[in-house]
């Protein structure tokens, strides 16, 4: 496999590198980068910032090694950010490496391209079938707190459909005002809730979720300089979506109650 065919990684609409590559290219170690990025995120952190523009955290694993690494996902955000921040020929090198990298990708995913069908697509049928029930929804008197998650989950179903990050999930029940934190407080109530566990470094669905179908594991194989690697993502379904928007919603009634 060569450079060429690492593909971008994490959600779907967003194109990444992964920061074993962004290391080469900056020239440093992936140890030193990682650190750069943690603390940044500190920054970012204090000043209730979002990082995931920038980068998403994932793991990767080497070939015949079972353990699981740290690394990021750097959007094309990231890369600018970090290439502002790496002065001189290395600045220059690393800016003009990136935009190549990321010009490639998308030839790549036009060339790839489908044409379009005449059928619609499952996800396509299911966004009408929402669209759908939201319209029943706003007929129904007084049942509209009750079915307010479907409601909040078609908006947000018809304008990202498919199965997306836990960071993303953390994003819609933000904005529906059910939490106030962000993904990886989020992780940690998963946690605490046995939907999702550790396993060699990363967080994976514990059975249960797997067994309800609201979360799955995406996982991609990249090769770097020779060296096989894995990432790892959990993932919200679209049926997970709606549980959690319920969950939280059940679960800030009951405050509110109090």
């Amino acid at each position: 496999m060569t450079r060429e065919d690492i593909a971008p990684i994490a959600m779907e609409a967003t194109q990444t590198i992964i920061s074993l590559e962004v290391a080469e290219m900056v020239g440093s170690r992936h140890t030193d980068l990682m650190r750069k990025i943690d603390n940044i995120n500190k920054d970012f952190e204090n000043a209730k910032l979002r990082s995931q523009e920038y980068w998403i955290e994932g793991t990767y694993k080497t070939e015949g090694n079972n353990k699981s690494y740290r690394c990021y996902n750097i959007t094309k955000k990231g890369c600018e950010f970090l290439a502002h921040k790496t002065t001189g020929t290395k600045g220059n090198i690393f800016t003009a490496r990136y935009m190549e990298r990321f010009e490639q990708m998308e030839k790549a995913l036009k060339v790839r391209a489908e044409p379009p069908r005449q059928e619609l697509s499952d996800m396509e049928i299911l966004s009408r079938a929402v669209l759908i029930s939201n319209s029943k929804i706003q007929d129904l008197q007084g049942q509209v707190e009750e079915l307010k998650p479907k409601a909040e989950f078609a908006d947000y179903f018809l304008s990202k459909p498919g199965d997306i990050s836990v960071d993303e999930l953390s994003q819609i029940l933000n904005s529906n005002n059910l939490i106030n934190f962000g993904y990886i407080k989020l992780f940690q109530w998963l946690r605490d809730k046995k939907y999702v566990k550790k396993s060699y470094g990363d967080n994976v669905p514990t059975q249960r979720s797997l067994n309800l179908k609201i979360m799955r594991v995406a996982e991609k194989t990249y090769e770097v300089e020779g060296l096989t690697f894995m990432n790892k993502q959990t993932r919200i379904t679209p049926k997970g979506v709606e549980y959690f928007i319920k969950k939280f919603k059940e679960a800030k009634d009951v405050r509110n109650d109090k």
